[in-house]
């Protein structure tokens, strides 16, 4: 049969068909756009991270460690390339006051202090007042820089003064942004406003003593022009030079912010397998129209036989006519996704920069194509199997019904709706492990609810003659041959299943965090009490 014959059968076999027709493609596209929408957001997530990569981490290389300098006698000079730059940076948290007023203490204020030596930054702008200066302008000994948050906080202004560590410092100036903000300070954890002084201030101060909490940072820029590979060669030598002692992490650009993109990919990986979840269940809705579908063809099929077709080339029609369905699904899954995204920076203000929202992400949107027209050609495989049985004596006889499919292809067919939804699986999750782990889970589930589905059915078709006809033929129903409650159950379960496992996911993480806080942990915090608050604040307590 050549292509021109093979199509114009396909079409014809479309015929009537329509209604089943858009519920296939339904039951596809919900499922393909939920995969196209995390996968499009995830992707453009990383994809904004990459692009400011430089300007999130102000250099192309940086050196962290938490309340160690580098060695001594460690020379950083020896591996870097001839005109490269460098810039230290010290980082801790601290209380800072306003002055006192009269015989009454100023208010005062958790701060981060971040203290910078070199041509910090070298990618990104740090937007400083007054504007055209520097920090190296504005800061000496006796100077700081801060954040406009932290005036406005302790009532002061440009010119005021401002106690770090018991030490009066003038404030020069203030800074609104800084590109490297979000990698947060020596904690990990955004505990104030910031303020800028020179290291000169900062041993003025004396903040640093036994028992401080530091955290260095080496920032390294390569020469102009040089290779991104430049930047990932640098960071392996340097790990092989500093000491094994795991107190020192080595970031190039190409890595900036990886708590954020690790988190951001774990999300992506746990909501991903979610979405395949509801295309699999959409998967099953399909089977069910196929099965239906081909309920009402078989005397076409058994003609097309006696026109001399051959079962093999039946079934491949039947099967093209599945794989055109299921791109017409996919396809209006990818508008869904794409309009989901779209709708995101709406529905989510504030949490998901609009900036980031890109929609249009090929890679996401062909998995997305793959999966919907994979999975269709998966779950119609069983229903299919069965054309290969329909006798052409039924053209003569309409009560010759199909032959029992053989057992062999019974289980060919499983095993490869197993395998491929493996092979999906790890596709979609990037990881074997977690793939198999994920279909072995919902084979397990399936074969449960098929279970639990088949002793429904047994025990309906075992109760005694019920006097409300209602109810006897509604029972009555779902225990007949050829009925989808196997199908429905399984369907029904496993959308109970994706709700209930997101609920679980959420009370485990929250027990999980619960559990660690110590028997005695404070249940409550109380920062930036000023003095002329605290009567009120112990009347209250």
């Amino acid at each position: 049969m050549n292509l021109r014959t093979f199509s114009t059968w396909m079409i014809r076999e479309s015929r009537g068909s329509w209604g089943r027709v858009i519920f296939f493609a339904a039951c596809l596209a919900v499922g393909v756009a939920a995969v196209v929408a995390v996968a499009g957001l995830s992707a453009g997530l990383d994809e904004g991270i990459r692009g400011e990569a430089r300007q999130l981490l102000a250099a192309d290389v940086a050196v962290r460690s938490r309340n160690h300098e580098l060695p001594k006698g460690f020379d950083l000079k020896k591996f870097l390339p001839r005109g490269s730059r460098t810039a230290e940076i010290l980082e801790t948290t601290s209380v800072v006051a306003a002055p006192p007023q009269g015989e009454r203490a100023g208010r005062s204020q958790l701060a981060e202090i971040k203290v910078v030596e070199g041509g910090y930054p070298f990618y990104g702008e740090l937007t400083l007042a007054p504007a055209g200066k520097t920090l190296g302008d504005l800061l000496s000994a006796n100077t700081v820089v801060v954040a406009p948050e932290l005036l406005a906080a302790l009532s002061l202004s440009i010119g005021s003064t401002l106690r770090v560590g018991g030490q009066p410092f003038e404030i020069t100036g203030t800074v609104s942004a800084e590109p490297d903000r979000a990698g947060f300070g020596a904690s990990g954890t955004a505990f104030g406003p910031r303020v800028f002084l020179s290291k000169a201030g900062l041993e003025r101060a004396a903040l640093v003593a036994r028992g401080s909490r530091v955290g260095h940072k080496t920032l390294i820029a390569l020469p102009v022009g040089a290779p991104a590979a430049g930047a990932d060669a640098l960071a392996a030598r340097l790990k092989e030079a500093l000491p094994k002692t795991g107190l020192y992490r080595i970031e190039t650009f190409r890595q900036a912010q990886p708590e954020l993109r690790e988190n951001l990919k774990r999300i992506a990986r746990y909501l991903g397998l979610v979405a395949l979840l509801s295309l699999l269940i959409g998967g099953i809705g399909v089977a069910q129209s196929v099965r239906a579908w081909l309920a009402g063809r078989l005397d076409a099929i058994a003609i097309l036989k006696c026109l001399g077709f051959r079962p093999r080339e039946v079934l491949f029609l039947y099967l093209g006519q599945t794989f055109l369905l299921g791109l017409i699904g996919s396809l209006v899954g990818l508008a869904l996704g794409i309009a989901i995204q779209l709708a995101l920076p709406t529905v989510l203000s504030g949490l998901v920069p609009a900036s980031l929202i890109r929609p249009w992400q090929p890679a996401a949107l062909l998995r997305g194509l793959g999966l919907g027209t994979g999975v269709a050609l998966l779950f119609s495989l069983p229903p299919l199997a069965s054309i290969l049985r329909v006798p052409p004596a039924r053209v003569l006889r309409r009560d010759a019904d199909p032959l029992p499919v053989h057992r062999s292809t019974t289980i060919l067919a499983a095993l490869v709706l197993v395998g491929g939804l493996f092979a999906i699986a790890a596709a979609q999750a990037e990881s074997l492990v977690e793939g198999a782990q994920f279909t072995a889970a919902l084979t397990v589930s399936t074969l449960a609810l098929a279970l639990g589905a088949l002793a429904l059915s047994k025990t309906i078709s075992r109760l005694p003659r019920l006097s409300s006809v209602t109810l006897r033929h509604g029972l009555g129903a779902l225990a007949r041959p050829g009925a989808a409650t196997v199908g429905a159950i399984v369907a029904l379960g496993l959308g109970v299943l994706v709700v209930l496992t997101m609920a679980l996911v959420e009370r485990r993480l929250s027990g999980e965090l619960a559990r660690e806080l110590p028997a005695d942990a404070p249940s409550a915090f109380l920062v930036d009490v000023q003095p002329d608050q605290w009567p009120g604040v112990s009347a209250l307590l």
